[in-house]
């Protein structure tokens, strides 16, 4: 995983240390509801089978609190 993520930051750099950038704007960081967006679309597509209760934690900071159900 280490060396997965070295690679992506020499590959594409970082903004701020962050790994991921906005899409349309690679000086800003990546927009912390745009996965969330995404994940909604996904969702409501019903293309694939996902779980009820499925969520998406990628991008919370590891000593974030979990969110209230």
């Amino acid at each position: 995983m280490r060396q997965t993520i070295e690679w992506h930051a020499d590959k594409h750099g970082t903004v701020d240390g962050y790994l991921l950038r906005h899409p349309g704007d690679p000086t800003r960081t990546f927009p912390h509801y745009h996965i969330a967006n995404q994940w909604q679309r996904i969702k409501k597509a019903g293309r694939t089978d996902i779980p009820d209760g499925m969520v998406v934690y990628g991008l919370r900071p590891p000593d974030a609190s979990p969110r209230p159900r």
